[in-house]
């Protein structure tokens, strides 16, 4: 009797683990946000998507897939900036602005985006910069300072989310700065 205990134990925690690892806050990467055709789209949880910068079609397909907010990491004086507000709200969604200046990604960017995520009529949430890059680092911080994981799980997360090099050191050094 005692081994079938200790067996249903283990099978208890094993699942509880695997639960608490399938939250809304990044989860697991098959557990995707809605898919959108937008270049480099990226499903980081089930309400939560990262992309290269989206087309008009792309926010329409956006809206279509219910998405409710789109977070936009570009700088208004970048080569290739488009000024989505306008297109983004007439289809009746949220837009936000965090401008990161290139791979200058810090702690504040993942502050300013806390609010967001942890607003449960904000999402789905699509994320977007030129690359996509800036928008993972951005969550990749935000799960440090803010989603309850170590800096280091964290940029393991960021990782398979596809940051790498210069990108996502950039990001394990905001993970891991103090706050």
């Amino acid at each position: 009797m005692k081994p079938l205990r200790f067996g249903v134990l283990v099978l208890v925690l094993v699942l509880a683990g695997v639960a608490s690892a399938c939250r809304s806050d990044g989860g697991v990467e098959s557990q995707g946000a809605p898919a959108v055709s937008a270049p480099g789209f990226r499903a980081l949880g089930p309400s939560l998507a990262a992309s290269a910068q989206p087309g008009d079609a792309d926010l329409a397909a956006a809206a279509a897939a219910g998405y409710r907010t789109v977070v936009n990491f570009r700088t208004p004086g970048e080569p290739g900036y488009v000024d989505e507000r306008a297109a983004v709200e007439s289809r009746g969604m949220r837009y936000v602005a965090i401008p990161v200046a290139g791979t200058g990604i810090q702690p504040s960017h993942a502050d300013l985006l806390a609010p967001v995520l942890a607003d449960p009529s904000a999402g789905p949430v699509l994320m977007h910069c030129r690359s996509g890059t800036r928008a993972k680092q951005a969550w990749t911080v935000w799960l440090a300072r803010h989603g309850g994981e170590t800096p280091e799980s964290a940029v393991r997360r960021g990782e398979a989310a596809g940051l790498s090099g210069d990108a996502l050191e950039a990001a394990r050094a905001a993970a891991s700065s103090p706050r």
